[in-house]
């Protein structure tokens, strides 16, 4: 992504104001949080204030992400709640994410309607493949990734919330 995405480039620029630079590698989810722990990293960055692990301490808000449902374009999809979406859809999720209360509490009572994938790429191929009726995850994520692997009939259904983007800091003497 141009100078790697949105929200790294308003990090760097609050960073910058302050003569931090900013260093950012790029890893999967899980072994993002793992790296962090490591002596050099001061943390993680994005990440939902749900998703700051023990051992870290959440920012104040970076920016914000939202958090929508996907579908493609060819797919009927109708609910009237939250509930009813779980209920009556199969929905695509990433299992290494941490989501706010409202999904969560809908992926305990729905499992069956659940369909995991290990990251956004593998999620966007179970929407797009039809595995999946719907997916939960940030639109501008989904349609990057989207309109990168030439996917042309992904579309947002709904937004459900924004969501403040955190950096998770290490919590240890070497940043303090």
């Amino acid at each position: 992504m141009t100078h790697q995405g949105n929200s790294i480039q308003k990090l760097r620029a609050i960073l910058n104001a302050e003569g931090v630079k900013l260093v950012v590698e790029f890893y999967p989810w899980l072994r993002a949080k793992e790296v962090a722990r490591k002596k050099g990293y001061i943390g993680y960055f994005p990440a939902w204030p749900e998703e700051v692990i023990e051992g870290f301490v959440g920012s104040k808000p970076i920016d914000w992400s939202e958090v929508a449902v996907m579908k493609r374009g060819d797919t009927q999809v109708e609910y009237n709640s939250i509930d009813k979406l779980f209920e009556v859809y199969s929905i695509g999720l990433v299992k290494t994410y941490i989501y706010p209360e409202i999904i969560d509490s809908r992926i305990q009572k729905y499992t069956k309607n659940i369909e995991w994938s290990s990251n956004e790429y593998s999620l966007l191929k179970m929407l797009a493949s039809g595995r999946s009726h719907v997916a939960i995850t940030d639109p501008s994520v989904n349609l990057y990734l989207s309109e990168k692997e030439g996917i042309s009939d992904i579309e947002v259904l709904t937004v459900l919330m924004e969501k403040e983007l955190v950096i998770a800091f290490r919590n240890d003497e070497e940043n303090l």
